[in-house]
């Protein structure tokens, strides 16, 4: 009897030991269907256009994006909330506009680590100080970011690349690069302190920067043309969807894998080059200088971009390939971490989302990079696949990466914060209704590169694009321009279409507030950084005409100093600098070369043609002045000596940028 009872004893206890095994691998299978995993893709600075099937741009072979458009949805009509790396991916993270947050550029990115004020990121105190940070935090009203909200919600997260927005996101699994924080008092980032000054105008801000023909020669021959770090990044989230991190019924994972490719430094190899060599690049419409709007000309003046049609067209046309090129390079790496998922079994459970941060002029209006509002700079890549998503779909309803926060919190089934700038793409992915999404998108620029603050709203095939005010008494024109019968926007129609003008413009500040308002506390925000972080730290008013001398060259004056003090609202003393050095024709202060023929500055320290000892010296015959003007075809006939060491130093750079 004893035996009997310990025998069905332990069978019962079998029966619910089994019971209880199943009634868990259910719950995780359910759970796991309720809550996919999210593969995060990233590629920086790639142009939305050659993903949009209506678009004229062209279409470099991007196989692996396609692949995955065709399994899921290609939102052709994304933009940016700000088209710079910090500000773009800091609006994203944490799903508002670049105001509401005031990340306005790439040198203060997100200070709280998780939300919290007194706990900023490590990067910004090592770069402002730990009461700086926590003041930026407070003014940036320290929003959780959606992988923060992701953690909480119990999704494993990983991430891996380029991260570039700070809100302490190293403290996650994997391995970030790239991180904001940048102090010109450390640094001396003449850049920065450009962007940080924009407040005192054009008439100041482009000071020595007259228009110059851009150097557009890049290599095509890197063995590796993207960053190591591409390569690690690359390696890592490899090593990780191998060694099972996703997988078939299991927890639900968040895998960051972000790449700098295409973003420069441009440079490809003959495998990419071949890729692209059937393209039919050419070199893009240039409005006229006389007809250029002023902000292209301010900001091509920043940019040295503004003769960039002085520029040989076949010059153009390889630095075209070559970005093309590199776009095909990101596809071929983001290729084979999706092809990594699908040997995991799980990608049927698995969301994928592809997304850039910003474009790549490419030489259109006279620029490369980004920083403006045309297409070529804002229109971002946005791809998603995954549970319940038909395939091949495209998806011509705006969107914006304002949309990516509630988007990611939406496919993890977790709450979606009220007050968010965006909305769920999953609805429109997925053909579901959503009366609350907007029919408009909005955008804002305040950074380098800029003398002012450039605010866009597109609706429909009208895009919008307006300019903050100046203290001294200046606007900026606005800017209209209808995107289905001028796509590469070259033809401005504001000033024949004022009816759209102003119901965009009310329209844009309905959305965003007074564009005024915030214009000016952008701007405000930028003063006291340079106040705080140069001015101050450079001596204040006793090193202010050396500090802005430096800046803007030796044009700056007596006017300029007391502008800079209206705006500083501190003291900024201005003394006439001492009169030129008189000509020297006969080198009684500088040296003449072995043939008397050739002059340089003493401060060479040796007079020599190339084939001399020059040759020994660090960086060769282009580090001797004589050797640097005679292959200029210049001699003391023409350069009285010394030979003038900026127009030296302008053949030294003509030929090493």
């Amino acid at each position: 009897s004893g035996s009997l009872e310990r025998e069905i004893d332990g069978r019962m206890r079998s029966t619910i030991m089994l019971v209880w095994a199943l009634t868990l691998l259910a719950a995780a299978t359910a759970d796991a269907a309720g809550n996919p995993s999210i593969l995060f893709l990233f590629a920086d600075e790639m142009d939305g256009r050659i993903l949009d099937p209506a678009s004229p741009q062209v279409k470099p072979p991007l196989p692996n994006l396609n692949r995955l458009a065709a399994a899921g949805a290609v939102f052709s009509r994304a933009y940016a909330q700000s088209p710079q790396c910090v500000p773009s991916r800091s609006a994203l993270l944490v799903g508002l506009r670049t105001d509401q947050i005031e990340v306005y550029d790439n040198f203060v990115g997100i200070a709280a680590t998780k939300g919290k004020v007194g706990d900023p990121d490590p990067y910004c105190i090592t770069a402002f100080g730990q009461d700086a940070c926590i003041g930026f935090a407070k003014s940036q009203h320290s929003p959780l970011t959606f992988i923060d909200h992701l953690a909480e919600g119990g999704v494993n997260v990983t991430l891996y690349g380029k991260m570039h927005a700070g809100a302490g996101l190293t403290e996650y699994p994997g391995e970030l690069e790239d991180f904001p924080f940048s102090n010109p008092a450390k640094s001396s980032d003449s850049k920065t302190l450009r962007e940080w000054t924009r407040g005192l105008g054009p008439d100041i801000n482009v000071k020595g920067k007259d228009g110059q023909t851009p150097n557009l020669q890049v290599p095509d021959s890197e063995p590796k043309p993207a960053t190591p770090n591409d390569y690690k990044t690359l390696a890592s989230c490899l090593s990780r969807l191998r060694s099972g991190l996703i997988r078939p019924g299991g927890p639900a994972q968040f895998l960051y894998c972000s790449l700098l490719v295409p973003h420069p430094p441009y440079a490809s190899n003959k495998t990419y080059m071949d890729a692209v060599a059937m393209l039919n690049v050419t070199v893009p419409a240039q409005v006229p200088k006389d007809q250029l709007h002023p902000n292209d000309v301010s900001t091509s003046l920043l940019k040295g971009s503004l003769d960039t049609d002085l520029v040989p067209a076949e010059t153009i046309e390889h630095f075209r390939r070559v970005y093309f090129s590199m776009c095909f390079e990101a596809d071929n790496l983001l290729g084979q971490i999706i092809d990594a998922l699908d040997a995991t079994g799980a990608r049927s459970e698995t969301y994928v989302l592809m997304i850039s941060d910003h474009g790549e002029d490419n030489t259109e209006h006279r620029q490369c990079g980004k920083n403006n509002m045309y297409d070529s700079a804002s229109r971002v890549a946005m791809l998603l696949s995954g549970p319940g998503i038909a395939p091949g779909q495209i998806i011509p309803n705006l969107a914006s990466l304002n949309d990516i926060f509630p988007t990611i919190l939406d496919m993890a089934s977790l709450q979606i914060p009220d007050g968010l700038a965006g909305s769920s793409l999953l609805p429109l992915a997925t053909g579901a209704p959503d009366p609350t999404r907007k029919d408009y998108i909005t955008a804002q620029y305040h950074s380098v590169f800029s003398v002012t603050g450039e605010f866009m709203i597109r609706q429909g095939d009208l895009k919008l694009i307006v300019y903050g005010a100046n203290q001294f008494d200046w606007q900026y024109p606005a800017q209209l321009f209808n995107l289905s019968s001028d796509p590469w926007e070259l033809h401005d129609i504001a000033a024949s279409s004022a009816a759209d003008v102003a119901r965009l413009s009310a329209l844009l500040e309905t959305d965003m507030g007074s564009l005024a308002a915030i214009d000016v506390r952008c701007k405000t925000f930028q003063r006291e950084l340079f106040k705080n972080f140069s001015y101050e730290p450079q001596g204040g008013a006793a090193g202010c005409q050396k500090l802005f001398t430096k800046l803007y060259g030796s044009d700056f004056n007596a006017s300029d100093a007391a502008k800079v003090e209206t705006w500083l609202g501190a003291p900024c003393p201005w003394t006439p600098p001492p009169p030129p050095a008189p000509p020297d024709p006969t080198c009684a202060h500088g040296i003449k070369d072995a043939s008397g023929t050739v002059c340089c500055a003493a401060s060479c320290k040796v007079c020599a043609h190339p084939s001399s000892a020059c040759q020994a010296r660090p960086g060769g015959a282009y580090a001797c002045c004589p050797s640097i003007v005679t292959k200029g075809n210049q001699s003391c006939a023409t350069h009285g000596a010394p030979c003038v060491l900026n127009h030296i130093q302008s053949k030294l750079n003509t030929r090493i940028l």
